[in-house]
């Protein structure tokens, strides 16, 4: 049986409680599941951080402080006008409240230095690391259904391991067979994002690449994203090319064990289709937009299913 992750953001104030819905597949809250992909995602990366020179202790201990300090300075500036009995400029100003105000100011400085500290650049990461791929499966070639892969999305998959995009990769020296050299990083890989486009048929477009995931057993790696309607200005065409795209998609993926029972017609809303780390498939649904945002929590959701449910 295929789960469903909904991961659609609300409309503010409602989203201050997206994070305390439990995502029945997994049994765990929101908050939880992202919380996990984002330390999972913090101990992968942590070894190159260490490698650029970078001290993630010193990175977590300016985070903290800076957390510490605003919110705290929040607390007693409100204790502050609490305790105030009078209007009085020098005490509201010299009080709690003043004092909280200034522990307030350098808090999000000391925040952005600490991820700065603990997530070097790009860069730096290309230079030093030996981290498996993230191999990006059609991405980059202009098209704006997935060039938002190689921009918006490209941090968030930066933080599981170096990218390798398949669609600017150049005949090398001593590389007869192209295709051959893609198998080889598709082994190595930590993850496989494929996105198929919305204009090209699915089963052109990465019927190779979803071929080689099925004969080389490489489903449980494989992480789909459905193309983004964000700007679309006829609904219903959109409408009709995604379902015809995940047709030609899903007759391509029941052939990968794990993803035979793949409903016929697409759910609405549909971002993402992974495997879990037990083989089981999960369908991840948004906002009919899908904007870049919801592609991100997306992959965070994925990356919990494929790599830490169950394990952490």
């Amino acid at each position: 049986m295929v789960a469903n992750v909904d991961i659609t953001q609300r409309i503010w104030p409602l989203s201050s409680f997206d994070r305390l819905r439990t995502i029945e597949a997994y049994d765990r809250r929101l908050g939880s599941v992202l919380d996990a992909a984002q330390s999972y995602s913090e101990s992968v990366a942590e070894e190159v951080a260490i490698a650029t020179g970078r001290s993630p202790t010193r990175g977590r201990a300016l985070m903290t402080l800076g957390h510490v300090l605003g919110w705290g300075g929040l607390a007693l500036s409100i204790a502050g006008l609490a305790l105030l009995r009078q209007p009085d400029f020098k005490q509201l100003l010299f009080g709690p409240f003043g004092m909280g105000l200034l522990m307030q100011l350098p808090s999000g400085a000391l925040v952005r230095a600490g991820r700065r500290e603990f997530r070097p650049t790009e860069e730096e990461q290309e230079a030093v690391d030996k981290r498996r791929p993230v191999v990006l499966l059609r991405a980059g070639r202009g098209d704006d259904d997935v060039a938002f892969l190689d921009g918006a999305l490209r941090p968030a998959f930066l933080r599981f391991g170096p990218l390798v995009d398949s669609s600017r990769l150049k005949p090398m020296f001593g590389v007869a067979d192209p295709r051959a050299e893609l198998s080889r990083q598709m082994d190595q890989a930590v993850m496989l994002v494929l996105a198929p486009s919305g204009v090209t048929s699915a089963a052109e477009d990465v019927g190779w690449e979803i071929d080689t995931i099925g004969r080389r057993r490489l489903g449980h790696k494989l992480l789909v994203l459905m193309p983004t309607t964000e700007k679309a200005a006829d609904a219903p065409l959109v409408d009709t090319q995604r379902q015809k795209t995940w047709a030609d998609l899903r007759g391509k993926l029941i052939t990968i064990a794990g993803f035979e029972d793949l409903p016929e017609l697409p759910p609405e809303g549909l971002i993402a289709v992974h495997l879990t780390a037990n083989g089981k498939a999960v369908l991840v649904t948004g906002s009919g937009h899908a904007p870049a945002e919801e592609y991100e929590r997306a992959v965070d959701t994925a990356i919990y299913g494929m790599k830490c449910h169950g394990r952490w």
